[in-house]
């Protein structure tokens, strides 16, 4: 553990604490000495002027009745740093025509971060991958449009060819974005066939946000509709299969979520 380590962590104790502690109690949670842990202290109080408080007798706290005091800018351990680094190493590869401009911010001040703890955030980059079998492209545009009318609560107005070639024109009321088999699809109320309907993103040719405010669909309904509409077969189930599974199947199927 490293002095940006020791000091997020002894600010963290502090935090969480409303009783004095001793620098031998911190020392043996920190896993260093109480030299260290005093060094520390001082830096905190002298340095990032952290409320501290001696107690005689008992150790350290922070006079802080309102509990409003936190070490400025972002404070991360590097066993945190790393597990965000790697998730946004795993985004990116999850998408990275979508979002790479929206997380290089992101990821510039982790690195940065990194670098302080002597870490290179692109070994990690080297080191986790995401293999694509179906993906199908889908526009920036149309992927930022969507995710404003969600939030927005907004209809869109969309340019639709289905799989079959067919154009049409609908005004939709966006209920939910889902990532399914390695494409996105946008549950939706369609206005033009009065129903739920699932449009796939990399099908929508033109998006465009719309004035009026949303149909809420209710969520146990969206449920019961499209709990048969992601997976082998879609539609209301009209049979039941049973399946068996015997030795090395049988604990590899065990471990699976189905």
């Amino acid at each position: 553990m490293d002095k940006f380590d020791r000091m997020q962590q002894l600010h963290r104790i502090f935090k969480h604490r409303r009783t004095p502690i001793s620098e031998q109690a911190l020392a043996n949670e920190l896993e260093c000495s109480t030299k260290t842990v005093h060094r520390h202290i001082n830096n905190l109080r002298d340095y990032w002027h952290a409320p501290l408080q001696k107690i005689p007798q008992q150790g350290w706290r922070y006079n802080d009745p309102q509990d409003t005091y936190e070490l400025p800018g972002l404070w991360l351990t590097s066993k945190e740093l790393i597990g965000l680094a790697s998730l946004l190493n795993l985004v990116r590869e999850f998408d990275s025509s979508l979002i790479q401009q929206d997380i290089q911010p992101i990821e510039q001040q982790i690195a940065q971060l990194l670098a302080n703890h002597h870490i290179d955030i692109h070994v990690l980059k080297d080191k986790i991958k995401i293999l694509p079998t179906t993906k199908q492209h889908t526009h920036n545009h149309i992927f930022d449009v969507v995710n404003l009318a969600l939030i927005q609560n907004q209809r869109l107005q969309i340019d639709y060819q289905d799989y079959e070639g067919r154009a049409s024109q609908r005004d939709i009321s966006p209920q939910q974005l889902v990532y399914y088999q390695e494409n996105w699809y946008l549950d939706s109320y369609c206005h033009l066939r009065a129903e739920l309907r699932s449009f796939k993103l990399a099908n929508i040719q033109q998006a465009h946000l719309l004035k009026q405010t949303c149909i809420q669909v209710e969520p146990v309904t969206l449920q019961q509709h499209y709990a048969s509409s992601y997976g082998i077969f879609s539609g209301e189930p009209k049979h039941t299969a049973q399946l068996e599974f015997y030795g090395n199947a049988a604990r590899e199927a065990a471990s699976r979520q189905w």
